[in-house]
């Protein structure tokens, strides 16, 4: 399944090959029949030096793609990979994965329209929007497309399915969290998103300065006090998370937060504080639209714990983020 996450890491590992001189080669697994560790629309950026960004397979296939990199690079054109792991042959002989799969992977310099569409689609993805990709997998005879040709689709906009065989994919934003608090607990939320690649800020008192030190070496947004939670941005995968330990800035951020329409809303501690939070604002009939306490039910007890369970209920809530079903 394709990652904002990934294309971000992707995006970021093309420009230090800039930098370096180098050319580096985006795999694209492009269909899956029966099993495998990744679904169609994951992504590889592989580098001659052995750098890498995304990920292809549990592991089992990147060095036999490696093998081909010169031959794409000198070639600059896409290759298509089949590889087939249903049969005994390959336990035996073959790459060994034992994903009982049969994949296809699109090899293709990372350079021209290629990149900058995938440019693009990162600089719309860090936006808070959803993108549309169409990946020309194998054009008709005669026809101007090239396997590995791909390009945004707009709102509402049919693929071109005519000329030969496409695979169209939907790429959601990554996850935005405010949270809204600064204790200690907060940081152990920051720092488990932030390793999820989720864009991460904070709404608490004091100036910035003071309140990003609680979070140093973690890519944590200052975001103001709890008036600028009235502005935040929200799309689609956005969560916000209540845990400043005051019960009127709780108030104050829960009153700030309900109009705003968070996909996720979630507030720490127990279920009858957040229900007296509520009624301060004179807004109980909100209950149903605010998670509390917040997370999975796993038995949390450390502050590590309770991120963990946080982070688990956000990516299982949020849209897009359901785990698909398993063959």
């Amino acid at each position: 399944m394709a990652s904002a996450v990934e294309i971000s890491a992707i995006v970021r590992l093309a420009r230090q090959c800039d930098s370096d001189g180098v050319p580096a080669v985006l795999a694209r697994l492009v269909s899956v029949e029966g099993s495998h560790y990744r679904k169609p629309g994951a992504r590889m950026l592989l580098v001659r030096d052995g750098r890498s960004a995304g990920a292809i397979s549990a592991g089992c296939l990147e060095a036999d793609l490696r093998e081909r990199l010169d031959g794409v690079l000198a070639s600059g054109r896409a290759e298509l990979v089949e590889y087939d792991s249903r049969t005994f042959e390959d336990l035996v002989w073959g790459l060994g994965s034992g994903c009982n799969g049969r994949v296809r992977i699109l090899l293709s310099p990372f350079a021209g329209a290629l990149r900058e569409t995938l440019e693009r689609a990162a600089d719309l993805l860090s936006s808070g929007r959803a993108v549309r990709l169409e990946t020309v997998v194998s054009p008709d005879a005669g026809s101007a497309r090239e396997a590995g040709d791909v390009r945004l689709l707009g709102e509402g906009e049919s693929p071109d399915e005519e000329r030969g065989e496409v695979f169209v994919e939907e790429i959601r934003p990554p996850v935005s969290l405010l949270i809204v608090g600064r204790g200690p607990d907060a940081v152990p939320l920051a720092r488990l998103a932030a390793e999820m690649g989720w864009a991460v800020s904070v709404v608490a008192d004091g100036d910035g300065a003071s309140v990003l030190e609680r979070f140093a070496g973690l890519p944590v947004a200052f975001a103001g006090g709890v008036e600028a939670a009235r502005s935040f941005p929200v799309h689609a995968r956005t969560a916000a998370v209540v845990m400043s330990h005051r019960f009127a800035d709780d108030a104050a951020a829960l009153e700030a937060l309900l109009p705003r329409g968070f996909p996720y809303l979630g507030v720490l501690g127990p279920r009858e504080r957040t229900r007296r939070l509520l009624r301060s604002i004179a807004t109980e009939d909100a209950a149903g639209r605010v998670r509390s306490p917040a997370g999975l039910n796993i038995g949390a007890e450390t502050a590590e714990e309770i991120a963990l369970s946080i982070v688990a209920e956000i990516q299982s809530t949020l849209p897009g983020s359901a785990a698909p079903a398993q063959d």
